[in-house]
C-alpha cells in the first residue's frame, strides 16, 4: 500500500506543486488544451469539408434525376452532427482555458459545498512537507518517477 500513497517532501512538493494546486492544475489544463484545439479543430474540418462535399454531390445527384436522398442524409447527418461537436468542445475548452485559479477555487468550493476558504487551505496544505499523495498507478508510477 505504501506505493500508492507518498509523503512528499520539500523536493517532491516544489517539483509537483512551485504554486499551488490550483495552479498546477491550471497549467495541466492549458497543457492539453493546445492539443485539445488541434485534434478537434481538425476533426471539425473534415467533417465539415465531408458534408459540403455530399451535400455538392448529392445536388449534383438530384439534378441528374438520381434518387440518392434517403442514403446520402444520415452521412451529413453524421457529418454536421461531428463538426458541431467538434466546435463545442473547442468552446468548452476556451472557457475553461481562460479561467484564472480563483475561479477555479469558486468552482471545486460549488461543487463540494465547501467554502472558497476551504480551498485556498488546500491549496497551502497540499505543498507543504510531510503531506500526502495518492499516486493511483502505484508500482509504474514509482518506477518512472525513479
Amino acid at each position: 500500500m505504501s506505493e500508492y500513497i507518498i509523503k512528499m517532501d520539500e523536493k517532491m512538493a516544489r517539483k509537483r506543486y512551485p504554486k499551488g494546486y490550483f495552479a498546477r492544475e491550471q497549467k495541466n489544463i492549458r497543457r492539453s488544451a493546445w492539443f485539445i484545439y488541434f485534434t478537434f479543430g481538425l476533426i471539425g474540418a473534415i467533417a465539415a469539408a465531408f458534408a459540403v462535399l455530399f451535400i455538392r454531390q448529392l445536388l449534383i445527384d438530384l439534378q441528374a434525376g438520381h434518387d440518392a436522398l434517403g442514403s446520402a442524409l444520415p452521412v451529413i447527418a453524421v457529418c454536421v452532427g461531428l463538426a458541431i461537436f467538434s466546435i463545442g468542445l473547442i468552446v468548452v475548452f476556451v472557457r475553461r482555458h481562460g479561467r484564472n485559479i480563483e475561479q477555479w477555487m469558486k468552482q471545486y468550493a460549488e461543487r463540494s459545498a465547501l467554502p472558497v476558504d476551504d480551498m485556498r487551505m488546500l491549496d497551502r496544505q497540499c505543498v507543504e512537507p510531510g503531506s500526502y499523495l495518492l499516486q493511483i498507478a502505484g508500482k509504474k508510477k514509482a518506477l518512472l518517477e525513479n
